[in-house]
Formats: C-alpha cells, sequence, structure tokens
C-alpha cells in the first residue's frame, strides 16, 4: 500500500534517513495507514507498545524553550520530575507551532530532537528493547531500529528517568 507523503514531510523523512544512513545505521522503513496512537502503530508495525518509543515536545511557560522527552509507548510523564529537571513549569507545545518550526505534526514526531535543535531527553526505559520503533515524521510512515544503535547517538540527548 502506498501513502502519500506531503513534501513538508517528506523533508522530515530524508533528514531523518539521511542521518541514519550517514551514520551507517541499519533500519526497517515502513510504509502503513496512519497512527496517531502508540497503541495503533505498535498493532500495525506488528511490535510491542513499549518497544514503541514517542517522542513529545514540551515548552517551558518562562522560558518559551521547547524540549523533547522520548519514552516508550507504554508510559507517560512524570510533571513533577519534569519541573524539578527544568525548573519551571511545562505545556505540550502547540500543534501549529510545531508545525512552523520544526515541519513536525503530532503523532509523527521521531525520537532524534537534536536533528531539529530540540533539547532531547530520553528514558532509559527506551534501551530495554532489543529494537524500537517510531513514526518518522508522519503518521504513515515508521523506523525500526536496534535500540543499540539509537544509544550510539547518546552524546546528543540526556538519558535520565521522567517517567
Amino acid at each position: 500500500m502506498n501513502y502519500h507523503v506531503d513534501s513538508f514531510q517528506n523533508t522530515v523523512l530524508n533528514k531523518l534517513t539521511s542521518f541514519l544512513d550517514s551514520n551507517f545505521i541499519d533500519y526497517k522503513l515502513i510504509e502503513h495507514a496512519p497512527t496517531p496512537t502508540s497503541e495503533l502503530a505498535s498493532k500495525i508495525r506488528k511490535t510491542s507498545i513499549s518497544a514503541g518509543v514517542k517522542a513529545l515536545i514540551i515548552r517551558g511557560t518562562k522560558t518559551n524553550q521547547n524540549f523533547m522527552f522520548c519514552l516508550p509507548g507504554d508510559k507517560k510523564l512524570n510533571n513533577k520530575k519534569i519541573k524539578k529537571l527544568l525548573k519551571e513549569d511545562t505545556t505540550f507545545e502547540d500543534p501549529k507551532v510545531l508545525f512552523e518550526n520544526y515541519n513536525l505534526i503530532v503523532g509523527g514526531i521521531p525520537p532524534f530532537g537534536f536533528l531539529f535543535g530540540i533539547t532531547t531527553y530520553v528514558s532509559p526505559l527506551v534501551f530495554e528493547n532489543v529494537e524500537i520503533a517510531f513514526n518518522a515524521g508522519v503518521q504513515t510512515v515508521s523506523i525500526i531500529m536496534k535500540s543499540n544503535d539509537y544509544f550510539k547517538f547518546k552524546n546528543r540527548y540526556f538519558i535520565i528517568d521522567f517517567t
């Protein structure tokens, strides 16, 4: 099945796959029906929900700075831990701002905030799975790769417990 990928979304997909290719990372690219939720994505990808990595972009209410938090699909952010970490209250970033600033759409955000200049935090729970899966800039394309390969980029994000 071939799902349409808009040009703005293709830009994100190309940025991501170019980065992985240039770092000699093996991955599987899967086209599928739209998957706006972690539950649906895991069913379509035939992966566990915990292997799915959701990337959430929040904004500090004082600084207006964006931060990305990457966690397994079956986990939730712990707002108290995030407030303690960032030393400010936070809110989810407006989808319009995500699109205008980063060409990203909710439900399609890949866990590579550093590619977009966003400070990124990754839960250590992400590395408990041999493989991770995530939407690749769109809700209709996923990437599955080894979590050890994602770990290779640990100098570009912070590993911290915020779930």
